[in-house]
Order: structure tokens, then C-alpha cells, then sequence
């Protein structure tokens, strides 16, 4: 009956007609029933709680564009089941401690929940640009994290997203705190890497921010992750331009105190080659068919009749008979104006075995050992000072000999980089010429008295030899304007030359004054069409079309101009364009192809076609093809001379195995024997490196292809001390600075590999 009661009925039903007993019992039932229910429910609402929170748990703060790919463990273990605990005595004490958890549990839940809002809040203030609230967001989100379990929290993200803020504030000291606190518990976080190098970046701290981003590279590799290297090749660029002057200074200390020592051969061959009166000593001793038995033969009857013992060579050729001019006799005895006393025949002719030394046989060595000991037992310098006093009267042949031998010697001291007493020289060499040009002299003065060539073109060419060498030195030492008004002086024709057969050659030495890098290693603007505009302007004054009236010493002239502006528009449209980050076109392409086919026309036995050649089969994919054109030539030319040939042989050996080796690596199907055939393919390279380095130990170019393979295999201890070693030997601004680049390449990677290595290993 009471069910089918309304409540109020009940309760009035209930309380009526009872004594005070009952209504007493009855009051204390309803209130006991009630407490019950009300600890029920008490009961479970915190673990409905504590269930939210574990949900909550499985969210991450997100990082501004970054992905976080650390997930957090599950947080449901860390919640006790909850079960109906009995109302004694005896389990009174456990009660408390259930209460004392759960209320732990509720706080942190409600740390939870502020730490995930100031996380999002954060978020959103940084991408709003708010940076300085962002800040105060992540601070305290990194204080809530200390009072928040581990589960479901990324400090290391807070860091690094404040460093970001601290620095778009600019606070950098800040920013670089946060990326230590990260990079302490963790060393091969990428981002946080890549974060404190461009700290290091903003504070100059450029080798710093090399380390840090090689590392990060090297990190990111090891995770099959692309990294981006297009800062490696700025700062390799800017820490080698701070080193520098330092290390040039260093070459100029050792030229001048001549402690130095000459370049390679290729690097003298090549220097020599673009001065055109270098040709001229070639084609008049092989038109002439002057051999060196000869020169040595008649050089040592001269000293005989002299009286005077010029040093013996090193290796000197046998004698053959040849007899002296009638008037040997009476002139070995003169002495030549200045009060000089030696034989002025004896002077000619060791400048002409000088000349056959250094042009004919690259035996540069031999050739200035010879200079120096010319230079004991007579002073250039002093003649040219008896020549101001002789007031014009002065021998014709006597003074061209005092200004060739001046000459030699400025130009040895050049490529020993004792750049000042060359400038000395060479300016004391271009006044014995001018006294020259100032006396009224007749030809025949040349032919009874001279040895030295004596014709008015030979003139010419020495002078402007002189002027361009002079050149030469104003670019390296960055006085580029100074350059350009000798260049000028020269085309426009107030140097007093009248002869044209000189400007193509101006006109290439004039590209390197575009291409001259100052002193922060960049180019002039609009360097590589200026550079190509002047290899034009020499093509056309070169041009096939051979004049009628062209003698074979003009022609040989014109023909060694044009070689080296092919050699130079193919170095324009390659490696110049490359440096820039520029692509040859197929147009440059085939600009290449038709310069490569002329130079095989022109000079078919030139190392320049056999290397060219070589280069393009390679490239193509052909090292095979490439070893049997190799092979050929080799068969061809079994003797080089001095030495050179052999190691240009050697190093383009060296250069296409180790190209083999790669493309083998490279193929799609790589098994054990084609990893055995690259492994024996780069043990041959490094036998063939060092045994070029041998035979040519100045040789600059043999040691950074050397270094290039050993970093390649990952020997980066070795490349370092090859660069190391190379360094003292530069002969120019430029190489000391790719050099340097290299160097610090090397290092760099070698240092990320070591750390990359020792993190791993201490993780593990």
C-alpha cells in the first residue's frame, strides 16, 4: 500500500500515530540510508575524474611547424581500481590512506588540466606572433610540468618552442639556455640542434654553427631523413675567408725570407703558357733545332775561354762538337757596362739554357737553380744602375740580356709569392727596356753582339710580358683598378707597342681579371659575360683564316692564343658557372664540343685533349672507355718530360678508377663481389694518389684529389692532413681559400662523425 502512495502521503503515513521511539528509529534509518548513498556517489566521481585525465594524458603540446612523433604511455596503470571498502574498526586505517590517494589524484588532475591550457594557450599565442606572452605561457607550463607526472608531457617541445620566442625577442642568452637544458638530456635532439645553430649563427660563432648543423646532418641521415646542407657551403666560405689573410701572410713571410719553395709543374707549365714570348723561345729553339747538348757544350767552351766556372748542371747531357763564332775569343774577355765583370757571352748563353730549361723541358728546378747561381757571380740589379750612368752609351744586346735576366728573376720570386722584390724586378726589368727603346741602336748592333734574341718583335713580347706579369701580381694582391689600367695601357697602344699580334693575349689575361675574387671571395657582377665578351674578342682576333703574309712564327703565336681562349671559354661555362650554382645549358654544351674538336685540330698531341676527353667519358658513364683512351696515349707518349707527363697520367688514372668505384656502388644491384671490385677499385686510387704525390710533392691539385677520396670513404683524419700539408704550398689568394673551404669541410665532418658516435654509444 505504501508504494501506490504519493510522497507526501507516505511521510504522513509514516510519522502518524508513532510514539517518540519509533519516530526516532525511524529518523535515524532514513539518515543512515541516505549517508550511504551520498559516500556511493563521493565514491565514484573522481574516478570518472581520474578516467578524463587519462584520456587527457594521451594529447601533446605542439611545437610552431614541427611535428612531435614521441607519444606518451598510457596512464590507466597509475589508477587503482576502486572497490566498496567495509565501515569497521579494523579497516579504518587503510580508509584514510584510499582518501589521502584520491585526493592526490584530484590534484593532479587539476595540475593536468592547467598545465594542457597554458600549453594551448601558448600555441596559440605563438602563432598570433605574440611572443612575449607566448613566453610567459611556456614558463609556466614548464613550472606546472615539474608538478605533473611524466606521462602525457613534452618539456623538451616548451624548450625549444620558447628558445624560438626568446629568440624573436631577441634575448639570445635565453634562447641558448633552453637548448643546453634540452641538449643535456638529450644529444641528438635535431631540432634543438638545428636551433642553437642559428643562435650561434646570429652571434657569429660561425664554426659553432658549422659543428652543430654537420651534427645535425649526420643525425638525420642515420633516421633516413633528408637534411638541408645549403648553409655547410656559406659558412665553410666565411670561416676560411677570417683564416685567409693569416695563412697569406704566412706564404708572403716565406717567400721573403726564402724559405719557400716552387709550385708543381703543371702549376709552373700552366703559368708560363699564358705569356706569349714564351712561345717564341719554343719556336725559335725547335725552328732552330737547338738542343740542349748543344747549349751546355758551347756554355761550357765560353766559361773555359772566360775563365770563369759556371755551377755544372745536374744531370748534364753529353757533348757533341759544335764550333763558336770567330769573335768568341775577344768578346768573352768584355766586360759588360756597370763595370760588371763578367763575360757577356757566358751571360747569354746561360739565359738561353735557362730559357731551354724552363720552356722546353718544364725542368724548373734545374732552370732557377741555375738563375741563383747566375745571380752569385753577377748583379742585375747594379748593371742596371752602370746603365743610368753610361748615359746612352750602352750595348744593345748587353741590356736585353740584363732585362731578360731580370725578368726570370722577378718571375721566380712570383711563384715563390715574394710578391714585393718581384714587383721590384719586374720594374727594373721594364727600365733596361725603355733604355733600350731610348738609344738609337741598329739592328746590326743585335746580330754582331747578341746571343739573346734580338729582333724588334722579341722586344716587343718581353716588355709586354713584363707589364702583364706586373698585372698579375696587382690581382693577387686585390689592387684590381691598378690591373685594369695596365690592361687598358696595353690594348690601347700607349705603351708604344705597335705590334697587334700582343692583344689576344692581353685579352686573356684580362679574364682573370674578371674573374679575380676580392678579398670577401665574390665575384665582380656580371664577372662570367665580361670574361666570355673578352675570350670572344681573342677567338675573332685568333680566328682560322690564316693571312698570306703570316710567318710560322705568327702563326705559332696565334695558334697558342686561341688554345688557351678555348681552355678558357670551356673553363667559363663549366666550373665558373658551377661556382655561381648555375647548370651549363645545352647551348654552353655544345660550345664545349666544338672547342674540344678544335683543340684536337689545332694541337692533337696537347695533354689538355687527352684530359678533356677523359673527362667527358667519364662523366658520360665510360671509365672503361676512358682507361683505354688512357692507355692508348700512354702507349703513344711512353716519356714525358721532366717528370710531367707521368703524373698528369697517374692522376687522370687515379681519377677514373675512383669514378669506377662510385658508379659501381651507385647500381641498382650491389652484391659482394661488385662491393669487393669498388673496395679494390679505391685501394688502386689511393696507391695511384700517392705514388702522383711521390713523383710531385708540390703537386696542389694531387693533394686535394687525394683529400676528395678520402673523405669520400669516410678517412676524414687522413683528407685533413692532406689539405694541411697542401696549404704551405698555394701560390695564390684563391687556392689558399678553397683550399682552407676543404679543410674545414673535412674537419667539420670528421668531428660530427666522432660525436655522432659517442652519443649513440652512450645511449645504447
Amino acid at each position: 500500500g505504501f508504494l501506490k502512495m504519493s510522497p507526501s502521503s507516505f511521510i504522513s503515513k509514516l510519522f502518524s500515530h508513532r510514539n517518540p521511539k519509533e519516530l526516532v528509529f525511524i529518523t535515524a534509518t532514513i539518515i543512515s540510508l541516505l549517508s550511504v548513498s551520498f559516500y556511493f556517489i563521493w565514491k565514484q566521481r573522481p574516478h570518472a575524474k581520474i578516467q578524463q585525465s587519462s584520456e587527457i594524458d594521451k594529447m601533446k603540446s605542439d611545437e610552431i611547424g614541427e611535428v612531435n612523433n614521441a607519444s606518451p604511455s598510457d596512464n590507466n596503470d597509475d589508477v587503482p581500481d576502486v572497490e566498496d571498502v567495509e565501515d569497521d574498526d579494523e579497516d579504518s586505517s587503510e580508509d584514510g590512506e584510499n582518501d589521502d590517494e584520491e585526493q592526490q589524484k584530484i590534484k593532479d588532475a587539476e595540475l593536468r588540466s592547467k598545465y594542457e591550457d597554458a600549453t594551448r594557450v601558448a600555441n596559440k599565442l605563438i602563432q598570433g606572433n605574440a611572443y612575449g606572452r607566448a613566453i610567459e605561457k611556456l614558463t609556466e607550463a614548464l613550472e606546472l610540468a615539474k608538478l605533473v607526472p611524466p606521462s602525457g608531457k613534452d618539456v623538451m617541445a616548451l624548450y625549444n618552442n620558447r628558445s624560438a620566442m626568446y629568440l624573436k625577442e631577441g634575448n639570445v642568452e635565453k634562447a641558448m639556455q633552453d637548448i643546453t637544458s634540452i641538449l643535456t638530456f638529450d644529444p641528438k635532439h635535431i631540432k634543438a640542434r638545428n636551433r642553437r645553430a642559428k643562435i650561434y649563427e646570429e652571434q657569429k660563432k660561425y664554426q659553432e654553427c658549422l659543428d652543430d648543423l654537420m651534427l645535425a646532418g649526420v643525425l638525420q641521415r642515420a633516421q633516413n631523413i633528408q637534411s638541408d646542407e645549403s648553409k655547410l657551403e656559406f659558412l665553410t666560405r666565411t670561416i676560411a675567408m677570417q683564416r685567409v689573410p693569416e695563412l697569406v701572410q704566412q706564404l708572403v713571410a716565406a717567400g721573403e725570407s726564402n724559405s719557400s719553395k716552387l709550385p708543381s709543374r703543371s702549376h709552373c707549365k700552366n703559368f708560363f703558357d699564358t705569356f706569349p714570348s714564351v712561345h717564341l723561345w719554343r719556336h725559335h729553339f725547335e725552328d732552330g733545332q737547338v738542343t740542349k747538348s748543344q747549349l751546355l757544350t758551347k756554355l761550357s767552351e765560353l766559361s773555359q775561354l772566360a775563365a770563369l766556372a759556371i755551377s755544372p748542371v745536374t744531370s748534364p747531357s753529353p757533348p757533341i762538337d759544335t764550333t763558336t763564332s770567330s769573335d768568341t775569343a775577344s768578346s768573352a774577355t768584355t766586360a759588360l757596362s756597370g763595370g760588371i765583370s763578367i763575360s757577356k757571352d757566358v751571360l747569354r748563353a746561360t739565359l738561353l739554357l735557362i730559357c731551354y730549361e724552363l720552356y722546353c723541358e718544364n725542368a724548373f728546378g734545374a732552370a732557377f737553380s741555375r738563375l741563383d747561381d747566375l745571380q752569385s757571380k753577377f748583379d742585375a740589379v747594379a748593371a742596371v744602375e752602370g746603365f743610368r750612368a753610361a748615359a746612352g752609351k750602352v750595348n744593345g744586346a748587353d741590356l736585353q740580356a740584363v732585362a731578360l735576366m731580370l725578368e726570370l728573376l722577378g718571375t721566380q720570386k712570383h711563384l715563390l709569392y715574394d710578391l714585393n722584390a718581384a714587383t721590384s724586378l719586374f720594374a727594373l726589368s721594364l727600365e733596361a727596356d725603355q733604355l733600350l727603346h731610348t738609344q738609337t741602336l741598329s739592328q746590326a748592333t743585335f746580330e754582331a753582339d747578341g746571343e739573346i734574341l734580338g729582333d724588334d718583335d722579341q722586344l716587343i713580347f718581353h716588355s709586354v710580358d713584363v707589364r702583364l706579369k706586373q698585372a698579375a701580381i696587382l690581382l693577387e694582391k686585390c689592387e684590381d683598378d691598378k690591373a685594369m689600367e695596365v690592361f687598358e695601357d696595353l690594348l690601347s697602344g700607349q705603351s708604344g707597342n705597335e705590334s697587334d699580334e700582343f692583344r689576344p693575349w692581353v685579352l686573356i689575361h684580362r679574364t682573370t681579371y674578371w674573374l679575380n675574387r676580392n678579398e670577401m671571395y665574390e665575384l665582380k657582377p656580371h664577372a662570367m659575360e665580361a670574361a666570355l665578351s673578352d675570350v670572344e674578342e681573342c677567338l675573332k682576333m685568333t680566328s682560322v683564316e690564316v693571312d698570306e703574309e703570316e710567318d710560322e712564327e705568327a702563326e705559332a703565336l696565334r695558334k697558342a692564343a686561341r688554345l688557351i681562349a678555348l681552355l678558357r671559354s670551356m673553363h667559363v661555362l663549366t666550373q665558373t658557372k658551377q661556382q655561381l650554382g648555375m647548370l651549363p645549358t645545352e647551348e654552353d654544351q655544345a660550345r664545349n664540343s666544338a672547342s674540344l674538336a678544335e683543340i684536337k685540330t689545332l694541337f692533337p698531341k696537347h695533354e689538355a685533349v687527352l684530359q678533356l676527353e677523359v673527362d667527358a667519358l667519364t662523366s658520360s658513364g665510360d671509365p672503361d672507355g676512358a682507361l683505354q683512351l688512357l692507355e692508348d696515349f700512354a702507349r703513344k707518349h711512353p716519356q714525358g718530360k721532366d717528370g710531367l707527363l707521368e703524373v698528369t697520367l697517374v692522376l687522370l688514372r687515379a681519377s677514373i678508377v675512383t669514378a669506377r668505384a662510385f658508379m659501381i656502388l651507385q647500381s641498382p644491384n650491389v652484391g659482394q663481389l661488385q662491393l669487393a671490385d669498388a673496395q679494390g677499385s679505391f685501394k688502386e686510387a689511393e696507391m695511384l694518389y700517392a705514388a702522383a704525390m711521390k713523383a710531385d710533392p708540390s703537386a696542389i691539385e694531387v693533394a686535394a684529389q687525394f683529400a676528395q677520396l678520402k673523405n669520400a670513404i669516410g678517412d676524414y683524419d687522413d683528407a685533413v692532413q692532406l689539405l694541411q700539408n697542401a696549404l704551405p704550398i698555394s701560390r695564390s689568394r684563391v687556392e689558399v681559400q678553397e683550399l682552407c673551404q676543404m679543410l674545414i669541410m673535412n674537419s667539420a665532418q670528421g668531428r660530427a662523425y666522432k660525436e655522432f658516435f659517442k652519443i649513440t654509444n652512450m645511449n645504447e
